[in-house]
């Protein structure tokens, strides 16, 4: 599972990621990125990208979350429809960039959204002409509305989607860590801190509980997890047949291991 690309264009993907990195290792050289909804989003594994031009995408660049490894070194960036680099609150991995240079975006150049994360490393970048705006809504959402992962989505991996991220935002400090990073760096994301920060302080009391039951897991106790779909969560067999015979089964689905998108609003 790797893949090295060198000297590639990849353009016009209006409706989706230009390149997207779930798994494996992803090398980018000297490429041309433009035209694309976003850049590029890595969600796990490894990617290095350097020497390369990416202009005119209409969110981020680089969208950072999850479980990814990532260096991005000697890149110049510009005319993109909102924050360049965005290191996503969920960030838990190393993440290396150094001596990109981000200029005439419409958000910030760099947004740090997991500060408590001491595996970043922000070095000798250069942001000029940055506008440290939102995004163009409109322009976004004519983009989202003819993305398909929206429209087939399942209900309840979305659900598992939304809990593991807000467990991944956890780890780095919930709330306060949010809180921080728009303090720090205010701007585009401002306007999406409280959101995010009510989802996780909100809702990680509850985050794993008996689709059936609704009992809370802690340390202590530990749910089942549904062996075919691995996302429904149960207290107990009884719960689990009660779930199954109540709707579970009519949703239930063989667990495929490949991403699911949840767009935040």
């Amino acid at each position: 599972k790797r893949a090295h690309l060198t000297n590639c264009s990849i353009v016009d993907h209006a409706h989706e990621s230009a390149v997207l990195c779930t798994d494996g290792e992803t090398y980018l050289s000297k490429c041309h990125m433009r035209n694309s909804l976003r850049g590029i989003t890595v969600e796990d594994g490894t990617l290095s990208i350097s020497e390369s031009k990416i202009e005119a995408n209409a969110l981020e660049w680089i969208l950072l979350q999850g479980k990814c490894s990532v260096t991005i070194v000697d890149n110049e960036v510009w005319d993109n429809g909102s924050t360049v680099i965005f290191i996503g609150y969920d960030a838990t991995r190393r993440i290396v960039v150094r001596g990109n240079h981000l200029h005439h975006d419409r958000g910030l150049g760099l947004f740090n959204g997991a500060p408590k994360n001491k595996k970043i490393s922000l070095e000798g970048n250069k942001e000029s002409q940055n506008r440290g705006l939102s995004p163009n809504q409109a322009a976004v959402n004519k983009a989202l509305s003819k993305n398909i992962a929206l429209t087939t989505l399942n209900p309840a991996a979305a659900k598992v989607q939304k809990n593991e991220w807000a467990r991944r935002v956890n780890k780095l400090g919930g709330g306060a860590s949010i809180e921080e990073a728009n303090r720090t760096q205010p701007g585009a994301q401002e306007f999406l801190a409280e959101v995010f920060k009510a989802r996780v302080d909100g809702q990680m009391s509850a985050i794993r509980k008996c689709w059936e039951c609704g009992t809370v897991e802690s340390p202590a106790l530990k749910l089942r997890t549904c062996q075919q779909c691995r996302q429904a969560l149960y207290y107990s067999k009884d719960c689990q047949r009660a779930e199954w015979k109540g709707g579970h089964k009519a949703e239930c689905k063989q667990h495929v291991d490949k991403p699911s998108y949840v767009f935040y609003n």
